[in-house]
């Protein structure tokens, strides 16, 4: 209670305990925001992860990935618009198509058209990759990508990592790898881990498309 023990009304001392007790409730705002402001590039990983932020601290939940991996491969849509055979601008893509295929047999058109339409599906799971992957997890493609690395030297960079994240205090490093490897863009031989050739593909699809790999994590 504020004024327990009771004091005489006539002295300071009701009014001093009362004046802390409401700087105590106003001031972690302000602390807060400070600490947001001088801090941000550090706390920008952990707002999407807070589960409760108040007086009495802030409480993060653990990161989640759901990730069907190909598993669940997106099927090519075969159904065409109704009117793309009429747009013009559908038709000129249409002419520039045909004219890039000119000086190839028959056999070559199909494979290259088959080829092209598998890469249109994988562009799709691509963009499902993206959706759930880790900054962090794009990093270990790009270092991966450059030369195969021991399962040691990655425990150690893991373990260094994730003391500066409270969200994954828990993972353990093949927790943290799973993601990789059910979308296979990882592989483990003999204690040595590499990327893959589709790990590679997302890369450079990362490049094309010209998207963020600063995420969160």
């Amino acid at each position: 209670m504020i004024f327990d023990p009771p004091y005489s009304p006539e002295t300071w001392i009701p009014y001093l305990q009362l004046g802390t007790e409401v700087l105590r409730i106003i001031v972690w705002p302000v602390v807060a925001t400070i600490s947001v402001l001088v801090f941000k590039d550090q706390i920008r990983p952990l707002l999407l992860n807070i589960r409760k932020f108040g007086p009495s601290g802030v409480e993060i939940h653990a990161p989640t990935q759901n990730a069907s991996g190909f598993d669940e491969i997106i099927e090519p849509e075969l159904v065409l618009p109704p009117d793309i055979e009429s747009d013009p601008v559908a038709r000129e893509i249409y002419a520039s198509v045909i004219s890039a295929f000119e000086g190839f047999s028959d056999q070559e058109k199909l494979s290259r058209l088959y080829f092209s339409l598998t890469y249109r599906v994988l562009e799709k799971d691509f963009y499902r990759v993206y959706l759930g992957i880790f900054g962090s997890q794009i990093r270990v493609l790009e270092l991966l990508n450059a030369s195969p690395v021991t399962r040691d030297k990655l425990e150690a960079d893991f373990l260094q990592f994730r003391d500066a994240q409270p969200p994954l205090s828990a993972w353990s490093l093949d927790q943290y790898l799973k993601y990789l490897f059910d979308w296979r863009l990882i592989s483990e031989e003999t204690e040595l881990f590499k990327i893959t050739s589709t790990g590679n593909m997302f890369l450079v699809f990362l490049a094309s498309q010209q998207l963020d790999k600063n995420k969160s994590l």
